[in-house]
């Protein structure tokens, strides 16, 4: 027997379904691991090396990383007297 070509047609657009699927999936996990409030990025890391070059920036809490990025990412002066506040 003969497949027609709706049956090709068929099985190509599934298969592009289940590419397309795959890779949302797959940048969905990257945005979302990009997103952990647990861990300063090393950007962040470097922004806050540069305003408080002697910054323990080790076991940090939560609480700390968030804190941390709040200030880094905020339009107020000062930041670097915040950021010892957070990590004393």
């Amino acid at each position: 027997m003969a497949k027609s070509p709706k049956t090709d047609e068929r099985k190509l657009e599934m298969k592009r379904i289940l590419l397309a699927a795959t890779a949302l999936s797959i940048a969905a996990g990257a945005a979302s691991a990009m997103n952990n409030p647990t861990e300063l990025s090393n950007v962040d890391r470097s922004e806050i090396k540069r305003l408080v070059p002697n910054a323990d920036l080790s076991n940090l809490t939560v609480a700390q990383v968030q804190a941390l990025q709040s200030v880094i990412y905020s339009e107020e002066n000062a930041k670097g007297g915040q950021i010892r506040a957070i990590l004393n």
